[in-house]
């Protein structure tokens, strides 16, 4: 049985991790727009829009684009800069969705 603390850590862990995708998806949107300078950190609102959504975004942009999934993802073993755009299509794509 897991500790309080080691609860809490993981806890403070998944948080920083949903900030992280948050951040990511801001320095994405700035590249998109031509900025070339780095995002200010993004302002915290509420739990689900800021940290479980993109999470979740990631997670599933990760599933959806994985090798595994389908046969057109075999060749990012053999191109690795397949997996980059493959990844941002994804997420560009599951941005709509949710």
């Amino acid at each position: 049985m897991p500790s309080g603390g080691s609860v809490l850590i993981l806890l403070a862990q998944l948080f920083c991790l949903g900030y992280l995708c948050t951040y990511m998806f801001a320095v994405i949107a700035h590249a998109a727009g031509g900025d070339n300078d780095l995002p200010s950190f993004p302002r915290y609102t509420s739990l689900y829009e800021d940290i479980v959504r993109p999470f979740i975004m990631v997670c599933a942009s990760f599933i959806f684009a994985s090798p595994g999934s389908s046969s057109k993802n075999i060749d990012c073993f053999i191109a690795p800069h397949f997996w980059d755009h493959t990844l941002i299509r994804s997420l560009a794509k599951l941005h709509f969705y949710l």
